[in-house]
């Protein structure tokens, strides 16, 4: 949705509202969407598709959504996200043993990535000399 510069008011209701909402959903506002936020036209689109994708997924279940983010985020290393996913998820009824496995999926993924590119290279580097 566009703005003209004089929705200034419109705007602020909005963001509040999108604020209020993820923090009844998770308990608190993320820090990157509260820095985001301050953006208004970024952040209605951003929160959005985060809500279309994240909050009312089509095709996962909420527990199995959550587990996929803590395998991501263990992959990407993102501490952060995991703060928030990590609660989430129990809240959407993942046990311990489906929240370790989720870890240790990502960790492993981030692992062989670090793996497939080394190795390729260093097996490379005998072709180039």
């Amino acid at each position: 949705m566009a703005f003209k510069k004089g929705d200034g008011e419109e705007q602020k209701r909005m963001v509040q509202e999108r604020l209020d909402a993820i923090e009844k959903f998770y308990g608190k506002v993320p820090f990157i969407t509260k820095v985001i936020s301050e953006e208004p036209e970024l952040f209605i689109a951003h929160s959005d598709f985060a809500k279309n994708l994240m909050n009312e997924p089509k095709h996962l279940d909420l527990k199995t959504l959550e587990l996929a983010s803590i395998a991501a985020g263990s992959a990407l290393g993102a501490e952060y996200c995991l703060d928030i996913h990590l609660l989430q998820a129990r809240k959407d009824g993942a046990t311990d043993g489906e929240i370790f496995e989720a870890i240790m999926v990502g960790s492993y993924m981030a692992m062989t990535n670090g793996q497939a590119h080394a190795l390729r290279r260093f097996k490379e580097m005998d072709k180039k000399e």
